[in-house]
């Protein structure tokens, strides 16, 4: 099977896995109890209100035609309307989306730049001071609890030395004085484009401390997968002849060593990446921070069940594509994969 034909092969699976989790969803969404209709129309709506709210929301109608109604508009491109801020949920992920993606980003890049150098020293300094260090080290990053870390960073960092903001995405000083024009909704970018260096500099400092945090546990996982492939790699007879050639040992562990280790790495890297679309909500209420994340929890506490399914659908859209082309990417990496 060629490239192409596999590629299309694998979106058409992904369609069909993506109705699949809208229909389990929004099935599972409706039969949780709840009052969407008291939702919609306010705290102190009456009885009367309620009932017109239902009406509005079509939650009078049977299942099936609700899921039918629900997915013409999804195929339109209509996530529906937010319960609780009235706003179109599209609008409120596009508001949301950014500010986690660069988080999530940034993080990732940190996880990667510290945690494959140290399996990799760890795989070539096998049972010594090194390699029992870096273990520990990755086994602490998975170990660790998030929220303790955040707030262990917070107090060392804002409280004792008062050398990093605690909260937020920029200071309000930057907020009046410097404001960062929105192109991108991303602070690095839009700052950079932009030519706002002060604010630049603001956002990044803010975003030092909650991507520390969110990278401590891919971290970990990239130093251990790196290791365990590493060592698996480095036992193969081509490996002893590249050394008994004279090669160094440089050339090896980079050259012939980390390349055929790096196949699983890009799987790590791109499953974690789509699961921290949604799983950021720790990180970010301890640092105040508006992502997608703390969007996705406060629509579960208030049952705003239409953001619930938005978001879902959105975290479902970006681990099964990212899963597609992390495959498909297997094969720059990895020559040997055939499809």
């Amino acid at each position: 099977m060629g490239l192409r034909a596999y590629a299309v092969r694998r979106i058409a699976q992904a369609i069909v896995i993506i109705i699949g989790i809208s229909l389990i969803g929004f099935v599972l969404i409706r039969i949780v109890p709840s009052n969407p209709g008291a939702l919609w129309a306010g705290r102190h709506a009456t009885q009367e209100q309620m009932e017109a709210a239902e009406t509005e929301l079509g939650l009078n109608k049977p299942l099936s035609t609700q899921y039918l109604i629900f997915a013409g508009k999804l195929f339109q491109g209509d996530l529906g309307t937010s319960l609780s801020t009235k706003r179109p949920i599209s609008s409120d992920i596009g508001k949301y989306l950014p500010a986690s993606l660069e988080l999530i980003v940034l993080s990732l890049i940190i996880a990667f730049l510290i945690g494959v150098p140290l399996g990799i020293l760890s795989s070539s300094k096998k049972d010594t001071v090194a390699d029992h260090g870096s273990r520990i080290f990755a086994i602490a990053g998975v170990s660790i609890a998030g929220f303790w870390l955040a707030m262990m960073l917070q107090i060392i960092f804002f409280s004792k030395l008062d050398i990093l903001p605690l909260e937020g995405r920029v200071s309000m000083d930057v907020i009046i004085n410097y404001p960062i024009r929105r192109v991108t909704g991303l602070n690095l970018v839009d700052t950079l484009i932009t030519g706002n260096w002060m604010g630049f500099v603001d956002a990044a400092r803010h975003l030092i401390l909650p991507s520390l945090v969110l990278a401590v546990y891919p971290m970990g996982m990239f130093a251990r997968m790196t290791r365990t492939k590493m060592l698996e790699v480095l036992d193969e007879d081509y490996i002893c002849a590249a050394r008994a050639s004279g090669l160094s040992e440089k050339t090896i562990l980079f050259r012939y060593a980390f390349k055929p280790s790096a196949g699983p790495l890009l799987t790590i890297l791109g499953l974690t990446f789509a699961y921290m679309v949604t799983s950021t909500a720790l990180v970010e209420f301890v640092f105040s921070w508006p992502g997608l994340g703390r969007y996705w929890v406060s629509a579960v506490i208030v049952g705003d069940y239409p953001a619930i399914m938005g978001i879902t659908l959105v975290a479902a859209i970006a681990f099964v594509f990212v899963n597609v082309a992390v495959d498909l990417m297997q094969t720059v990496v990895d020559p040997r994969i055939k499809y």
